[in-house]
């Protein structure tokens, strides 16, 4: 049964998820708590948690990637663009919509799982907006202001060691500027 690797990706992304929601719900981490309690009340500790759980995150993937575990350079995220005008507008969007909501992602999910309907109605429209914005009327937005403000990367990889040893190019090659002599 579990002879494919594929089989064991998904195994261990269910058990990762399973382990991540027990300890969202147990902690009551959100990233909305976790920007917003610092400047409310002194309270650094959700912020804390979410900068150790990133570096954990980013430190396993290079890790998979390094001792070729995983081939991260083929996820369809890992390309040769940085889409700063889409990381702003996401980031954005995505602030307005967690405050709306009470939580981000994450947070809405395991509220939603405890049988709240207000976390019900948050992960339905999250689901079809994110529907919307990747498959539906606001992609060909999305796509054509990725290819109009998107960064090439000269080395063609939006990895960590690449981007931290300067490959970036802010000429798209269907942009050149003409060099003057």
């Amino acid at each position: 049964m579990l002879e494919n690797p594929t089989d064991w990706y998904v195994i261990g992304g269910l058990l990762i998820g399973a382990i991540f929601g027990a300890i969202v719900r147990q902690q009551r981490m959100c990233l909305v708590a976790a920007f917003s309690y610092p400047r409310l009340s002194g309270d650094y500790r959700y912020a804390i948690g979410f900068v150790a759980a990133a570096l954990v995150g980013i430190s396993g993937t290079q890790l998979l990637e390094i001792y070729d575990i995983v081939d991260i350079s083929s996820a369809p995220y890992r390309n040769a663009t940085l889409d700063w005008l889409g990381v702003l507008l996401g980031g954005l969007v995505f602030g307005i919509g967690a405050t709306l909501a009470g939580g981000d992602a994450a947070r809405i999910v395991v509220l939603a799982g405890q049988g709240s309907k207000s976390g019900w109605i948050a992960l339905f429209f999250f689901a079809i907006f994110a529907s919307v914005a990747q498959f539906g009327l606001l992609a060909e937005l999305r796509v054509g202001s990725t290819h109009t403000t998107a960064i090439e990367l000269v080395d063609s990889d939006a990895g960590i060691a690449s981007m931290l040893s300067g490959g970036c190019n802010t000429a798209r090659p269907d942009h050149q500027m003409e060099k003057t002599p």
